[in-house]
C-alpha cells in the first residue's frame, strides 16, 4: 500500500524501523524498533480493515475459462492479463487414480495459481504422447503431429485475445510430452513476441525428497501424495490388488511384462516409482503442492512484469523480427532471437561477434560471497534465459542423429558433450555458480539458483554414457550428473581426488590408468595425471605467470590431461594443468593419439609445453571453453575477444568457431581435412 494511504505515525514507525535496521547498535534502539515493528503490525492491520475493498490483499479476478463469461474475461485481461493451459493425458495410472489424472491435476494446480496471481485456466488438454504405457487399457497415446496443431491453435489465440503471459503446464512428463511442451513454448514466443510463453512441467518446479533424485513418478509417491492434497476422493488405494482378469488390464499390444509395472498380475500395475501404499501421503502431498504452486506462482509474476519491457517498437517489419537488428548491447529477448537467426557458422561470424558482445555485457555478474538480495537481481532474467538455452541444446542433443564424426555441444563454461554414432560422452560437464559437493539445491551457499533444473539433469543423464572430469573445481565436475550416472551404472571418470570429494560415490569412480590407452564404451582415452597449483610468480618473462606448487593435496587441485578418440576424431582437454606435459603429448601421438581438435586451453608451463608440440605439428581445431563461469571477476571469461585479432583469424580460416550455451556444431573428418595428420594440408 502506497504511503499516502496510511496514516502518517505508520509512515514514521516504518521509517525508523528502516534507520534501526541500519544503526541497530544500541540495546535502547532495539527496543525502538521492538515497539515499531509492532506499531506497524497493529496500524497496518486496522489501515486494511479500513481500506476500501480494493487493497493489495484483494485477489485478483480469476476463473476458469468455461464458466466465465465475456465480461468476466475482460476483467481478467484488463487487471491479469494470464492464461493457463493444462496437459494431461488418457493414461493407466494404476487401480488407484483416474485414467486422465495428469490432466486433472495440471487443472487443479493452474486453479491454484491462478488464485494467487490472476488470469484463466483452460479446460485440461487430455490428449498427450509419450510414456511406457502404450497398449494398456485406458489408455490413448496420440502421435505428436496430431497434438501439435490444437495446442499451437490454442496458443496463437490466446495471444490475439491479448494475454500477456501465457503458461503450458504438463502434468504427464515422459522425455516426448516434455520436448513438445518446451518446443510449443518457445516457437510461440517467436511467433508472438509481445507475449511470455511459459512451458514446464510440475516436477521442474519440485524439490525431491532426501534420497530421490527426481521430483516425481507415475501414480506412485509423488503424484498419489499430490493427488491425496488437491483431492483425497481422487485415490482409492484399497484398489491395488493382484490377479485382475485379463480384460481388465491387457490389450493385444500391451509391452513388455518384465517388472511390477508392467505385470499384469502385480497389485502395482502400471505404476512407476515408490509404493504409494507405504510411501505417499497427504502431508507430502500438501508439501509438494504448495511448492509448486508458490514457484509457479512466482515464475509467473515476474513474467507479466517482464512483459512490458519484450514489446517490440512498432516499427519493426517481419522480416526484422526474423533478423533482428544486431548490436553489441542487445537484451536477453534479442540475443535469443539473434541466435536463433545466426547459428554456428562460417558466414555469420560478423553476427556472431555482435552476439557475443552483447552476451559479454549481460552475463556481467559475478557470483560472490555476501551477495545481498539486489546484487542477485540481475541473475534471474539470465538464468531464464540460461535455462532456455539449455533446454534448446538437450532437445538438439535428443533429437540429433550423429552417423559421421561428432556433434560437439556447449553448456556452460567448460562444459561439452560430445555424440557420435558410437555413443555420448560429457566433458567436464558443469552446470552453475555453485559448491559442487552435493545436489545443487542444497549446496546453493550464495542463494543464486542458478544451475539446472533436476528435469534437464535428468535428461542428460540419460544421454550420457560416460563422464569424464578433469579436476574437483566447480566449473569442471558436477556431483548431481556423477551421481546420476552412477544410479544408472554408467561410467564416471576422474582423478582420485574426487573420491575424497564425493565419498558416496567414491567406489564407483574410475580413476584413468595414466599413460595408458583405455577404452570405456564408446571412447578411447589417453591421460596424464598434472595438477593445477594454487599459487603462482611471475616467470621473468613479461606478464607471463608460472605455477608454483603448494605440494599441499588440500590446496592443489590433481588435474588429468585427456586425450579422447571419438567418432574417428581425437580431442584433447588440457585441464588447466600447470604441469609440463610436452613430453607426454609426443608419447601419445606416437601411440597414434594424434589430437585433432583442442578442447581447452590450460595455464602457464601446463599449457606452453603442449603449445610448443602442437607448433610443430599441422593445425588442429580449437572450441574455445571456460567463459561465462559466474564465480569469477565481471562474471568470467569473455567470449567477444575470440572474435578479435588471433581468435579472429583462426575462425576466419576454419580452425576455431565459439560457441555459445545450448548450441552445437558437426566435426567430421571431411571438415577438418582428411589427411591433416599426416601431411599438415587444409
Amino acid at each position: 500500500m502506497p504511503y499516502k494511504n496510511r496514516p502518517w505515525i505508520v509512515v514514521f514507525a516504518r521509517k525508523s524501523y528502516q534507520y534501526h535496521e541500519v544503526r541497530p547498535d544500541s540495546e535502547g534502539l532495539r527496543k525502538w524498533r521492538f515497539f515499531c515493528d509492532a506499531l506497524v503490525v497493529l496500524l497496518c492491520a486496522g489501515t486494511v480493515v479500513a481500506a476500501s475493498p480494493v487493497s493489495a490483499r484483494t485477489p485478483k479476478p480469476h476463473g476458469r475459462m468455461e464458466l466465465m463469461t465475456p465480461d468476466e474475461l475482460e476483467k481478467v485481461l484488463a487487471e491479469a492479463p494470464i492464461a493457463f493451459v493444462p496437459v494431461g493425458t488418457f493414461e493407466h495410472h494404476g487401480w488407484h487414480l483416474p485414467v486422465c489424472f495428469d490432466g486433472i491435476k495440471a487443472h487443479a494446480l493452474c486453479e491454484r495459481v491462478a488464485e494467487r496471481t490472476g488470469g484463466t485456466v483452460l479446460p485440461a488438454f487430455f490428449y498427450g504422447t509419450g510414456g511406457g504405457h502404450f497398449g494398456y487399457k485406458w489408455t490413448l497415446m496420440l502421435p505428436e503431429a496430431q497434438i501439435v496443431p490444437l495446442i499451437e491453435a490454442t496458443l496463437d489465440h490466446l495471444a490475439r485475445q491479448g494475454f500477456k503471459v501465457v503458461v503450458l503446464l504438463t502434468g504427464h512428463y515422459p522425455q516426448e510430452q516434455v520436448n513438445m511442451v518446451h518446443r510449443l513454448a518457445r516457437e510461440a514466443q517467436g511467433r508472438h513476441p509481445k507475449v511470455r510463453f511459459i512451458g514446464l512441467t510440475e516436477p521442474e518446479v519440485t524439490t525431491p525428497e532426501p534420497g530421490d533424485a527426481y521430483g516425481g513418478d507415475h501414480a506412485a509417491k509423488y503424484e498419489t501424495s499430490i493427488a491425496l492434497a488437491l483431492n483425497p476422493a481422487w485415490v482409492q488405494l484399497n484398489r491395488l490388488t493382484p490377479d485382475r482378469a485379463p480384460e481388465q488390464v491387457t490389450l493385444p499390444d500391451t509391452p513388455r511384462k518384465d517388472a511390477s509395472t508392467h505385470d499384469p498380475t502385480h497389485p502395482l500395475y502400471a505404476i512407476h516409482g515408490q509404493d504409494p501404499r507405504e510411501r505417499a501421503s497427504k502431508e507430502l502431498g500438501e508439501k509438494l503442492v504448495n511448492e509448486i504452486v508458490a514457484r509457479l506462482a512466482d515464475i509467473v509474476i515476474e513474467a507479466l512484469g517482464q512483459a512490458d519491457e519484450r514489446l517490440r517498437p512498432v516499427a519493426w517489419t517481419e522480416a526484422e523480427l526474423r533478423h533482428p537488428p544486431l548490436s553489441d548491447s542487445m537484451s536477453l529477448d534479442e540475443i535469443e532471437r539473434a541466435l536463433a537467426a545466426h547459428p554456428p557458422a562460417w558466414d555469420q561470424i560478423e553476427a556472431r561477434a555482435a552476439i557475443a558482445a552483447s552476451l559479454d555485457r549481460q552475463v556481467a555478474v559475478q557470483v560472490r560471497d555476501g551477495m545481498t538480495d539486489a546484487d542477485r537481481a540481475p541473475l534471474r532474467p539470465l538464468l531464464e534465459f540460461y535455462r532456455r538455452r539449455v533446454d534448446a541444446g538437450l532437445d538438439a542433443l535428443e533429437q540429433a542423429r550423429v552417423t559421421n564424426g561428432v556433434r560437439v555441444f556447449k553448456f556452460y563454461s567448460s562444459s561439452l558433450v560430445l555424440q557420435s554414432a558410437e555413443g555420448t560422452v560429457a566433458v567436464d560437464f558443469c552446470q552453475g555458480p555453485i559448491n559442487n559437493g552435493g545436489e545443487p539445491e542444497a549446496r546453493d551457499v550464495r542463494r543464486t539458483g542458478f544451475f539446472w533444473t533436476p528435469r534437464q539433469r535428468d535428461r542428460l543423464a540419460r544421454l550420457v554414457e560416460v563422464s569424464l572430469i578433469t579436476h574437483r573445481h566447480h566449473d569442471h565436475a558436477d556431483y548431481s550428473l556423477a551421481n546420476r550416472l552412477v544410479a544408472q551404472r554408467k561410467t564416471v571418470i576422474g582423478p582420485a581426488q574426487l573420491k575424497a570429494l564425493w565419498k558416496d560415490l567414491a567406489a564407483n569412480i574410475t580413476v584413468p590408468a595414466y599413460g595408458t590407452a583405455q577404452r570405456f564404451g564408446p571412447v578411447e582415452i589417453f591421460t596424464m595425471l598434472g595438477s593445477q597449483y594454487s599459487r603462482n610468480a611471475p616467470s621473468g618473462t613479461g606478464t607471463e605467470r608460472v605455477g608454483v606448487p603448494a605440494n599441499d593435496p588440500a590446496v592443489d587441485s590433481e588435474s588429468g590431461v585427456y586425450l579422447l578418440r571419438l567418432g574417428g576424431l581425437t580431442f584433447l582437454q588440457g585441464a588447466e594443468n600447470h604441469v609440463p606435459a610436452g613430453e607426454w603429448l609426443l608419447q601419445a601421438i606416437g601411440r597414434g593419439f594424434a589430437p585433432d581438435v583442442l578442447l581447452s586451453a590450460g595455464q602457464f608451463q601446463g599449457q606452453r609445453s603442449v603449445d610448443a608440440v602442437l607448433r610443430t605439428r599441422p593445425e588442429i581445431f580449437r572450441i574455445p571453453v571456460h567463459e561465462y563461469e559466474l564465480m569469477h571477476e565481471g562474471g568470467g571469461n569473455r567470449t567477444a575477444p575470440w572474435f578479435r585479432d588471433g581468435g579472429r583469424r583462426l575462425i576466419e580460416q576454419r580452425r576455431s568457431l565459439p560457441l555459445f550455451w545450448g548450441e552445437h556444431i558437426l566435426l567430421t573428418r571431411a571438415m577438418l581435412g582428411d589427411d591433416t595428420a599426416l601431411t599438415g594440408k587444409r
